[in-house]
């Protein structure tokens, strides 16, 4: 049975991290970063789109992706013929033990049902050694020319219903992975920049991704004032925007 979580990303994903690729230019840094030896066997694990796969491939890596969200396999199926791509729960991972060089998420961890599950369920697949990294929302809180939706969130949240679960998880990321046995923990902020040309991308970028369900929650009312704001933020501008962002990238070795 599809999850409420997985649900909504089968919904996203003809439309996902394709108007403003944010997550595969996260995804490529994330790869630059963290530098994995050609020939690894890599896990990532809600793999969307792609983001995370897709360089790690291009790198020489041995790839295997998995999604609870059909849509988004079938799209990396045909995009990544050469990787090993499934349908999957990564609360409870079919793959041996020590099975993995390296597992990834990217931004997807706090949004998991049980992401302490998760972590234990990469730290069990992993080989001894194996490395866990995931990136995380977190870092200086800058937006580039997108600051102005942080003002919008402050002022709109105020009209969202109550959920009966969090749609995202505020998480003790270091007691998370060390409760799972991981050592080396360590955190690091990765920074990316991503054009957005016109307000009508900026709305399919906030809309058609993890936290869009927050502004798609919204009244009608509401959410027209939003999406007028965003169009009105757009023509003061009066230019391609580009949007800053510095996260979190955590990892762990096993």
């Amino acid at each position: 049975m599809i999850t409420s979580t997985a649900q909504m990303y089968e919904d996203l994903a003809d439309e996902f991290d394709q108007a403003v690729p944010f997550y595969s230019t996260f995804g490529r840094v994330m790869v630059d970063t963290i530098d994995p030896p050609r020939g690894s066997a890599l896990l990532d694990l809600a793999a969307g789109r792609g983001a995370v796969a897709r360089p790690a491939q291009e790198r020489g890596c041995s790839v295997t992706a998995v999604d609870a969200a059909p849509s988004m396999v079938a799209h990396l199926r045909q995009d990544l013929p050469q990787g090993s791509i499934h349908v999957m729960d990564v609360h409870d991972l079919a793959f041996e033990d020590a099975t993995f060089d390296i597992v990834t998420a990217g931004f997807a961890v706090n949004l998991f049902e049980y992401p302490a599950r998760v972590v234990q369920e990469a730290y069990r697949v992993l080989k001894a050694g194996g490395l866990l990294a995931f990136t995380l929302p977190g870092g200086k809180n800058e937006s580039g020319d997108l600051s102005f939706c942080n003002r919008l969130y402050a002022e709109f949240s105020r009209y969202l219903p109550v959920f009966e679960r969090p749609i995202v998880h505020v998480l003790e990321t270091e007691s998370v992975l060390e409760g799972a046995g991981f050592t080396d923990v360590a955190c690091q902020e990765i920074t990316a920049e991503v054009e957005i040309p016109d307000s009508e991308a900026a709305w399919e970028f906030l809309t058609k991704n993890g936290t869009g369900e927050l502004i798609l929650s919204l009244p009608h009312p509401q959410q027209d004032k939003f999406r007028k704001r965003v169009d009105e933020a757009f023509e003061r501008l009066n230019r391609v925007a580009v949007l800053r962002r510095t996260v979190h990238l955590w990892s762990g070795r096993r």
